[in-house]
């Protein structure tokens, strides 16, 4: 339950753990540690994905001939507001954002939990922008949003 007392569904997850993060100092990739975060419960998750379909153009023949199926990468939009709990406790609204910013520095793969994403068979994503935008007059309700990309791990093999 929320703190609003309304069900949540589906928890977002970012797993914790060692990941490349960019050193803005330096411009160099280095190691860096995070601990497990779960986003605010007011985030809404969007998801899109197009199909890699080669399409020939037949001469005399209306339409085309699509070629070569497949699916591409989940695009993912992830939509929430920071808030400060009613009775004090917890991150503060700023205290988030600084956590959903930080993630923004990492340059790997981040491992994510929730049934949303288990649904549809993506167990990592890598962000590709975050956008936070401020009510005026509200600094304790700070509107954000996540744009990744579903990702899934290459492992070679050398024999």
């Amino acid at each position: 339950m929320s703190e609003f007392g309304t069900p949540v569904f589906g928890a977002i997850t970012f797993e914790g753990g060692e990941y490349n993060m960019y050193d803005k100092h330096d411009g160099n990739v280095v190691k860096g540690r995070y601990g497990t975060y779960r986003l605010p419960h007011s985030c809404i998750v969007e998801f899109s994905r197009e199909a890699n379909i080669t399409k020939t153009t037949v001469l005399g023949s209306t339409g085309t001939v699509k070629e070569i199926y497949g699916k591409g990468d989940w695009d993912i939009t992830i939509r929430g507001i920071a808030l400060q709990r009613r009775d004090g406790t917890g991150e503060t609204t700023q205290e988030q954002i600084n956590a959903l910013v930080r993630w923004d520095n990492v340059c790997d793969s981040i491992p994510v939990l929730g049934d949303i994403f288990r649904h549809k068979e993506i167990y990592n994503i890598t962000i590709t922008n975050i956008s936070i935008r401020p009510i005026v007059g509200r600094w304790n309700a700070i509107p954000f949003q996540i744009d990744a990309v579903s990702d899934e791990p290459i492992e070679l093999f050398l024999l």
